[in-house]
């Protein structure tokens, strides 16, 4: 059994491990030298589109480089600010909502936007939307309620609005405006804040030979052992091609292992990383 775990010990490496959007990653512990905070970075002109520019570490000039654009993806903020853009159409839709149901009661025409809280834009992204962050899990939660107390209304109303009751129902759409609406607004407000706020990339300091770069990521997961060996995958982009994916022991989800000569490599501004 000794030599079985060491066999076993043989075919696994140190690696950390990090995440881009919800994709794992991974690089050589071998190679990491260091994790931050992002600091400003001095851009540099002419450079490629992923490289952020250059960020003073203690006294050390270094070369910073968007891990995600140099992989095809979008940038991290391109990311947030879809998401805020999206959460603001969301209350857009809603105070339209309202607005147009009261012009229905007051005109008597028929009423043809989703009642049903589970078909409008937002309910069907607020059902599929998953997130493993607890704080925002918890803001997202808080919509549930005020959301569905809205859609309710238009039942109520256009009964009240058919029984006679015009004024009954425009004072209930009164309510929901300045109540569930309002409170609807506020909660999209404070979780836009939130999502800005939270968006705080980390750098890892990478080293091979005499080349060292800073990388930005989104999450740092830890440090753990993975496979050396792994299934080879082929995806768009240089770097991607050389890059690995691996299972985690014991979970299905892949990672894909990153190797420094590959990233390295893909910096044509040799000016900027002799810095």
């Amino acid at each position: 059994m000794a030599g079985a775990s060491q066999d076993e010990a043989q075919q696994m490496a140190g690696h950390v491990l990090f995440r881009l959007g919800q994709e794992l990653h991974a690089l050589p512990v071998t190679v990491v030298r260091e994790m931050v905070r992002a600091l400003p970075a001095a851009r540099v002109p002419g450079s490629q589109q992923y490289m952020r520019g250059v960020i003073n570490l203690r006294g050390t000039i270094l070369p910073l480089l968007d891990l995600r654009l140099m992989l095809g993806m979008t940038g991290a903020m391109a990311d947030v600010e879809a998401l805020c853009e999206l959460l603001e159409q969301r209350q857009r839709d809603h105070e339209a909502w309202l607005t147009e149901l009261e012009r229905c009661v007051r005109t008597g025409d028929p009423f043809t936007k989703a009642t049903d809280p589970h078909k409008c834009a937002f309910g069907v992204w607020y059902d599929n939307f998953k997130t493993e962050h607890l704080v925002l899990r918890s803001e997202l939660s808080k919509l549930d309620a005020p959301h569905q107390a809205i859609h309710a209304t238009a039942k109520q109303a256009l009964e009240l609005s058919e029984r006679g009751k015009q004024h009954e129902a425009l004072g209930l759409i009164e309510a929901k405006r300045t109540g569930e609406l309002a409170t609807l607004i506020r909660v999209l407000t404070d979780l836009r804040a939130l999502i800005r706020d939270q968006q705080r990339e980390l750098v890892i300091v990478i080293e091979e030979g005499k080349r060292r770069v800073g990388v930005c990521v989104d999450q740092i997961e830890g440090v753990e052992p993975l496979p050396l060996q792994g299934k080879n995958l082929s995806f768009l982009g240089d770097l991607a091609m050389g890059s690995e994916m691996v299972l985690r022991k014991g979970s299905d989800k892949p990672v894909r292992i990153l190797e420094a000569r590959h990233i390295l490599g893909e910096l044509r501004d040799t000016q900027a990383l002799a810095l």
